[in-house]
């Protein structure tokens, strides 16, 4: 009986796993990012950034301008980014969202995911 309700709460658990990411999208196309990302403000803790239209980058970060450009490569909007001006920063990034919250993950999804908030601009 103890065995029938371990494997009882694990699938309640699975499922109601399933149920919370049910609403969540991941962006899988350029279309869908233009539509849901694009030429809105992506605000986090430090700053935000703008992906617009055009495949330019604006923004701040901790107080320092945030200037590049995006486009799209398979599943991942790719970026190069400089903070006022230095060393620019290549990265594929996948992006999921939430609401008005997007997870945004680096290396393609296999990095270090951080969240921001979808603004309208």
């Amino acid at each position: 009986m103890f065995r029938i309700l371990i494997l009882a709460g694990a699938a309640l658990a699975l499922s109601a796993g399933a149920a919370l990411s049910a609403d969540m999208m991941q962006i899988k196309t350029e279309a869908e990012f233009r539509k849901v990302i694009a030429d809105k403000k992506l605000d986090w803790k430090t700053g935000y950034v703008m992906f617009h239209a055009d495949g330019s980058i604006s923004g701040t970060w901790k107080g320092r301008k945030l200037a590049g450009t995006w486009n799209w490569v398979g599943n991942t909007y790719c970026r190069t980014m400089t903070a006022d001006g230095g060393n620019a920063q290549y990265d594929c990034r996948t992006v999921t969202v939430k609401g008005n919250i997007a997870t945004i993950t680096r290396k393609a999804g296999k990095g270090k995911p951080y969240n921001v908030t979808i603004m309208e601009k």
